[in-house]
C-alpha cells in the first residue's frame, strides 16, 4: 500500500478515535459514513487486527486500537508540520546558511548584513566560519560554504562576486610614536619602517595584495615579524616592535593604544567582496544577496 494512502487512513482512524462516532467523524472529514467504514476496514486489514468495536450507538477502541492510537497520535502532526517546514525551506524562510569570512569583514559588513537577515528570516540558521580569503574560493567551489566575505580580486570561473567596498590603506602605529601625530605617511617612507604582518597560513593573500600595491610605487616591505593572530599583532605594535598596514575599516576595531595614519600617494586600496558559487541553487543565498543589493 502506498505510504501517502497509509497517512490518509491513519488520519481517518485518529479522527474516529477522537470522536468515538462514525457520524461525527464522517462530518468532520467531509465524507459519507460508508466511505469512512471502508477506510477503517482497509486500515484494519493492513494492520491485521481489529482496532474499533462498533455498535449501533457507540464506538470503542480495542486494546490494540488504543495502543495503535497512542503510538501514532503524533504522526499526523509531524507530517503536517513537515509540509509547512518544507514549504518554508522552498521559500527561503527556514534552513541553514554557511558564511565564510575573513577578519576585515567581521568589523561591520558581516555583522550588519547578518543582523538584518536574521530579523527578516529568523528560522534560517546562520553559521559563521572564519576562512582566510585564499581558502574561501576553494570552499565555495566545493559547496562547503554558501557565501564568502573575501578580499578581491576573485579569480575563479566557478565563482560570482560583488565588490562591496574599496578600502583605503592605513599605517597602524603605536599611539606614542612620532608617526601617530602625522596627518599622513608618504608611500615612499614605507620602505624605512619595520613591519609586523600576518603569517603565511592566514594572511598570505592579503600580504600578496599589499605588496603588489606597493610595488607599483617601487616600495617594499621590511617584514621582521609574521603573526597569525590579529590580537597578538596589535600587542606587538603597541609594544613598539613594528608597524603594520590595514584597511580603513579596521580603524573601528583598533585598541586605544594604536593610531591609524593614512598612507598617501597610493593608487589603489583593498577590495572587500562577497562571493558565491555560480552553481548555487540555494534560496537562502539568493535572499541574502538580494539583501546586500538593497543596502
Amino acid at each position: 500500500m502506498a505510504r501517502a494512502e497509509s497517512i490518509g487512513l491513519l488520519d481517518t482512524f485518529i479522527v474516529v478515535a477522537e470522536e468515538l462516532s462514525f457520524r461525527r467523524a464522517a462530518a468532520r472529514l467531509h465524507i459519507d459514513q460508508s466511505a469512512l467504514t471502508r477506510r477503517i476496514q482497509k486500515l484494519e486489514t493492513q494492520v491485521g487486527v481489529q482496532l474499533l468495536l462498533r455498535s449501533t450507538h457507540n464506538v470503542q477502541l480495542t486494546d490494540a486500537g488504543l495502543y495503535f492510537l497512542e503510538a501514532n497520535c503524533g504522526v499526523i502532526d509531524r507530517y503536517m508540520s513537515s509540509i509547512e517546514r518544507t514549504r518554508s525551506v522552498s521559500e527561503g524562510l527556514y534552513g541553514h546558511l554557511l558564511i565564510g569570512y575573513m577578519n576585515f569583514a567581521g568589523v561591520d559588513l558581516l555583522p550588519n548584513s547578518v543582523k538584518t537577515f536574521r530579523e527578516l528570516f529568523p528560522n534560517v540558521l546562520i553559521s559563521l566560519l572564519y576562512v582566510p580569503s585564499q581558502l574561501q574560493q576553494i570552499q565555495l567551489s566545493r559547496n562547503e560554504i554558501d557565501i564568502g566575505y573575501t578580499i578581491g580580486p576573485t579569480q575563479n570561473q566557478d565563482i560570482d562576486f560583488k565588490t562591496l567596498r574599496q578600502e583605503d590603506l592605513f599605517l597602524i602605529v603605536p599611539g606614542e610614536s612620532s608617526l601617530a601625530s602625522e596627518p599622513f605617511v608618504p608611500a615612499s617612507r614605507i620602505s624605512t619602517l619595520k613591519f609586523i604582518m600576518g603569517d603565511d597560513d592566514e594572511w598570505s593573500f592579503y600580504r600578496w595584495k599589499i605588496e603588489g600595491i606597493l610595488r607599483e610605487h617601487n616600495v617594499s616591505l621590511n617584514i621582521i615579524w609574521k603573526i597569525s593572530n590579529i590580537t597578538a599583532l596589535y600587542g606587538m605594535i603597541a609594544a613598539g616592535c613594528g608597524v603594520t598596514i590595514l584597511p580603513k575599516c579596521m580603524k573601528r576595531a583598533l585598541p586605544s593604544s594604536l593610531v591609524a595614519v593614512p598612507i598617501a600617494d597610493l593608487s589603489s586600496g583593498i577590495e572587500l567582496q562577497i562571493a558565491w558559487s555560480k552553481t548555487s541553487r540555494s534560496t537562502y543565498v539568493r535572499k541574502f544577496l538580494a539583501l546586500i543589493d538593497a543596502t
